[in-house]
């Protein structure tokens, strides 16, 4: 007896379920029929813009055939980020010149707009494709709301905490906008007087966004407290531990994470493996450890079978990751050999060839 077939509303689908006929992107199969369904598939499947999905009714020995090809799927969240980062500087812009802005029509941003980036499988490792980055500002401000939306969601945050979040991440530097483009974009160590024109944005994106209607006080704070260090060494105000908000905490980690991983014209990128080394650095005395230790072990999934360099010419395979605190990877060279790098000490990884 052949197998029934149903059709479903992408918002009735379910983990469990096994697709009946090929989902197709355009002209090419996204999902094959025989799929079963597991929440990261339906969250992809829903961000390639498919509204209804033909789900296998009664299935006795169906087989599970091949998954969403990724590229598709990194394409797809690629396009979608473009297009993201032209509104999120149109925003800005329009705050720029305003003086204020809607919470309002900022949460309803929030939902169509990015919430489908962080739902998409693999979101943090598709950010690590972004090559050089003109719209500096507003690419990390983007990346920056991306990744606490999936450090939010590994740390339990939901609905509108989380939502709030995002946007908390999304408006971190937004005091940028009334400091000149030259002075945030000057090469170089910059000199005392002008950092402390640059420490000046916490302030100034917090009193902006109390100008601001909707805005709550969660997010003012995530955005005054970003650059606040539990040890006291923080800025604006040398704020510590429990006095600093738990936003501001995370927005810091991701904060750290994304500026030192990001090229941009003034500073090459530096490869994710050692920017969790400096995080693994400053868990303990400058960013909160536990936060730290939720993104460090969600983080170091999406390296594995990345290509990387290695310092002695060789091209390598992450082959596995250590536990959370051990930064440095198993990996496999273009010759056959394994090398744990937590062992050989003189080897390092220099550079992330390619993002699986």
């Amino acid at each position: 007896m052949a197998d029934d077939i149903k059709k479903y509303k992408i918002s009735d689908i379910q983990s469990g379920m096994i697709v009946g006929r090929d989902i197709l992107f355009g002209e090419n199969v996204a999902l094959s029929a025989g799929v079963q369904l597991n929440d990261n598939l339906i969250a992809s499947i829903e961000f390639l813009g498919v509204d209804e999905v033909f789900i296998v009714e009664k299935s006795t020995n169906t087989l599970i055939t091949s998954a969403i090809d990724p590229k598709t799927i990194q394409q797809t969240f690629l396009n979608g980020y473009s297009n993201n980062v032209k509104a999120v500087k149109s925003l800005f812009e329009t705050f720029h010149q305003l003086k204020n802005i809607s919470g309002a029509e900022m949460f309803d941003f929030i939902k169509s707009n990015i919430l489908p980036l962080i739902n998409t499988s693999g979101a943090i490792n598709h950010l690590q494709l972004l090559g050089k980055q003109d719209e500096y500002t507003f690419e990390h401000s983007l990346n920056v709301a991306i990744t606490c939306g999936a450090l939010g969601k590994w740390l339990g945050y939901k609905d509108k905490e989380l939502e709030q979040l995002i946007l908390s991440g999304l408006l971190h530097d937004v005091g940028k906008i009334e400091i000149p483009n030259d002075l945030i974009n000057k090469k170089g160590k910059l000199p005392t007087k002008e950092m402390n024109i640059i420490k000046l944005h916490p302030e100034i994106g917090g009193r902006l966004l109390k100008n601001s209607s909707g805005i709550p006080e969660n997010i003012l704070c995530g955005v005054l407290q970003h650059h606040e260090r539990i040890d006291g060494s923080g800025y604006p105000h040398r704020l510590q531990g429990k006095d600093i908000h738990p936003f501001a905490k995370i927005i810091a980690v991701v904060d750290v994470y994304d500026s030192l991983s990001s090229d941009h014209f003034y500073k090459r990128k530096t490869n994710p493996f050692e920017v969790l080394e400096i995080i693994h650095e400053e868990m303990f005395n400058k960013l909160d450890p536990l936060i730290c230790s939720v993104f460090m072990h969600h983080v170091k999934d999406y390296f594995n079978e990345n290509l990387v360099k290695l310092s002695n010419g060789l091209t390598a395979e992450v082959v596995k990751m250590g536990h959370f605190l051990n930064t440095c990877p198993m990996v496999k060279t273009n010759n056959g050999t394994f090398i744990d790098l937590e062992k050989e000490k003189n080897i390092k990884i220099v550079k992330l060839i390619e993002v699986i």
